[in-house]
């Protein structure tokens, strides 16, 4: 059951801003930090964190729900695991600077086109579009 599960990872965010740090640390190993920054006197805290193996997950989908979100991506390496990125509702802050050899991209950025800070680095795929239906996410999966 465990490995159908860690095929394929939805790690989903909150309403308010959040903070996703993804580390491409080795070849075999991503890590995925979920953190709620600094609000209103209330202290920053990490939400989620995980390493995740490439023999064990083949992708990663990450969801900014509402709130005006940051995603960084970081790491060099010759393999990894494929990331998505989906904004969500809010002006989005997305860098990408990691790197995976090969010819594949192995990060894809979902998002609107609009209101965005997008820094596309040399893995990343431009999937932004016009239609807001990019940022439909059902938690309950109906």
């Amino acid at each position: 059951m465990y490995g159908i599960l860690a095929r394929h990872v939805t790690i989903a965010g909150t309403d308010q801003r959040d903070k996703f740090i993804v580390k491409r640390l080795d070849d075999d190993r991503t890590e995925v930090i979920l953190i709620r920054p600094t609000q209103n006197g209330i202290p920053e805290k990490v939400l989620y964190q995980r390493i995740f193996f490439r023999k064990e997950t083949e992708k990663i989908t990450l969801h900014g729900l509402s709130g005006d979100d940051e995603f960084l991506l970081e790491g060099d390496v010759a393999e990894g695991i494929l990331v998505d990125v989906y904004g969500g509702l809010g002006e989005d802050e997305i860098t990408d600077r990691s790197s995976v050899k090969g010819w594949r991209k192995m990060t894809h950025i979902y998002d609107t086109e609009r209101g965005n800070e997008i820094e596309f680095g040399t893995e990343a795929k431009d999937r932004t579009t016009r239609d807001v239906r990019v940022h439909a996410y059902d938690r309950e999966g109906n």
